[in-house]
């Protein structure tokens, strides 16, 4: 997990990996993985205090094939729909 050598916000996530196994596996197994990790109930502690696009960069790096579905969301949400 890269993230977390680049920035020290991200330094719990690989360790939640194994502490909160059954939240990743959810959110990866989720048809909309984005929004299990801005639930507060669903998403792994590590993810705590994270912004949504912060939020993008790890679920870039765990889903990536669900990337665009939730960047277009994210747009949406900042800029609005036209």
């Amino acid at each position: 997990f890269k993230l977390s050598k680049l920035e020290e916000i991200y330094q719990a996530i690989p360790e939640s990996f194994t502490s909160e196994t059954q939240k990743w596996k959810d959110a990866y197994d989720s048809g909309d993985p984005m929004r299990c990790l801005e639930d507060i109930r669903k998403a792994p502690q590590s993810l705590k205090g994270l912004t949504q696009f912060q939020k993008l960069m790890v679920l870039r790096c765990v889903r990536p094939d669900r990337v665009l579905p939730a960047v277009l969301t994210y747009v949406t949400a900042e800029i609005g729909e036209k």
